[in-house]
């Protein structure tokens, strides 16, 4: 008996091990520190000024007091819309890692069983995520003692990090190890199917609530978020539907209110922790598909044949792949940096297939629509756009390249400027007929067109050469892409213009912040 303890001992002593080297691994990032500091920034600014005209929490237009049961609540659930898409950005990508540092082979004959594996970086993905939930809740906290009006009280803000952050973090860290145990979902394709995930529990928030229904039912632990099911605790607490979480005016002579206590009844916690357990579920794929870097199963086979409409796109895309590697040559001829950056066009053209179709249509849809109509347009341009270059910056890193741009015509310092040119060229490509068009009749949104893509493309170049690495900036891209459609309203919002709310002011700044970003990009120091 005692062997038999000793053997299961060491296996989890084995796991844990692993786990904590998941977790330094992670913390360790540039790109993870930047996007605490992003959520940070991001949680202090959605929790306004008590002494304002807006507030975090209104019931019936009355404030509520910035107490320890308000502030926990309103910034729990603000870093949850943040975090629950981030956090999944931030712990993605390990079997990536492992196939282009050459860790694959040396685990592949690991002693760890597969289940080990898989679990202990699981763990390290909780622990990571968690922990950065926790710092968010911190300095919720230091808020709290700088311009809070009631004494911190540990428990709400610890049941919001268990109850509320928990489950969704938890989903983040299944769904990113089963898109890396799955060959399909590996490259951008897990990204996206994420993110269009994460947008679809917002969109199907309207049909979890029902107005004058307070109930908590069961089919809400299907949110995740929890947003549904809070909703509907505060709906009970207060007696209205009128719940306002976020940045939300209120009307000054009806004072101040103070929610009451008791915001996580026993029913609200068993919806979370069910929501917990379904967060789990993606789990099980994982372990089944999970190829231990089996050379036949980390990458299709190339003879595969897919669906039919599959083998259609490729068949419609190649005159044009055929067109542009046709290119390449007549680049070499151009000499210096702009035969540089055309080549990077031409590439990023051919490895992406699918926007070969996309630019052709997006520049037939912005010829041809009426003037109203361009807003989706550019909509669905940047997206296109902003999909297909968050990868350019960290090309060197990634094919370890960066030796040879030392010794290249220019060094580095050229070299670093040639993924910002080459993603503002194919952003110009996309958007010319409704930039020329929006020149002529429309110039304030003809700038904040302009301004928007140097922005892009410069934070696209900076933060893959910062980080080595893509997702770092198609988390944020995403993120901004869904808030703008979400608050239209917001001219900091509409930074390419599509929304029809840019300003002056917000043109000239997002240009003076591309041009900072591009000036960092020029004078940072090459990584080894």
């Amino acid at each position: 008996m005692s062997a038999r303890h000793g053997i299961v001992g060491g296996k989890l002593g084995l796991v844990l091990t692993l786990a904590r080297h998941e977790w330094l691994l992670r913390a360790r990032r540039s790109s993870s520190l930047l996007i605490l500091g992003l959520v940070i920034a991001a949680s202090w600014l959605m929790i306004p000024d008590n002494t304002g005209e807006v507030t975090l929490f209104a019931v019936k237009d009355q404030r509520m007091l910035y107490d320890s049961h308000t502030l926990s609540v309103g910034g729990g659930m603000m870093g949850n819309l943040l975090f629950g898409l981030l956090g999944f950005f931030l712990v993605r990508g390990r079997t990536q890692q492992d196939l282009q540092h050459g860790a694959a082979a040396l685990l592949a004959t690991a002693p760890a069983s597969a289940f080990g594996l898989l679990l202990s970086r699981w763990l390290g993905a909780v622990a990571f995520l968690m922990t950065l939930a926790g710092v968010d809740l911190l300095t919720v906290m230091l808020l709290q003692l700088m311009h809070g009006e009631a004494p911190l009280q540990l428990g709400p803000y610890l049941a919001m990090w268990l109850l509320g952050m928990g489950p969704p973090l938890l989903l983040c860290a299944s769904v990113a190890l089963l898109c890396d145990a799955w060959a399909p979902l590996m490259r951008r394709r897990g990204d996206l199917f994420f993110f269009a995930c994460w947008v679809g529990q917002f969109a199907a928030l309207p049909f979890t609530l029902e107005e004058g229904q307070h109930a908590l039912r069961p089919l809400l632990a299907l949110d995740l978020s929890g947003m549904s099911a809070l909703a509907l605790r505060l709906g009970q607490l207060t007696g209205t539907d009128s719940v306002s979480i976020g940045v939300s005016s209120f009307d000054p002579a009806l004072g101040v209110g103070q929610l009451p206590e008791g915001v996580w009844s026993w029913p609200l916690v068993a919806l979370r922790l069910a929501s917990a357990g379904l967060a789990l579920l993606p789990l099980l794929p994982a372990l089944w598909l999970f190829h231990r870097y089996d050379p036949d199963r980390v990458r299709p086979a190339a003879a595969k044949t897919g669906s039919r409409w599959r083998t259609a796109l490729v068949t419609a895309q190649q005159p044009l792949a055929r067109l542009a590697g046709r290119l390449l040559p007549l680049c070499a001829r151009v000499p210096g940096w702009p035969g540089q950056v055309l080549a990077h066009v031409c590439l990023a053209l051919v490895g992406q297939p699918w926007a070969l179709l996309a630019l052709p249509l997006m520049m037939v849809l912005g010829l041809s629509l009426p003037l109203a109509s361009l807003g989706p347009v550019v909509l669905v341009s940047t997206a296109c756009w902003g999909v297909m270059v968050c990868g350019l910056g960290a090309q060197d890193h990634q094919v370890r390249t960066l030796a040879l741009a030392a010794v290249a015509p220019g060094g580095p310092e050229r070299r670093r400027l040639i993924p910002f040119a080459s993603a503002a060229l194919l952003g110009l490509l996309f958007h010319a007929p409704v930039l020329l068009r929006w020149g002529m009749q429309a110039p304030l949104q003809a700038l904040a067109l302009l301004s928007g893509l140097l922005l892009l493309s410069s934070l696209s170049a900076l933060l893959g050469h910062w980080t080595a690495g893509s997702r770092t900036f198609l988390a944020l891209f995403l993120f901004w892409l869904y808030a703008a459609t979400q608050a239209s309203i917001f001219p900091w919002l509409d930074l390419m213009g599509f929304n029809g709310r840019a300003l002056p002011l917000t043109a000239g700044v997002y240009a003076l912040v591309g041009l900072t970003s591009l000036g960092l990009l020029a004078l940072r120091r090459g990584r080894a």
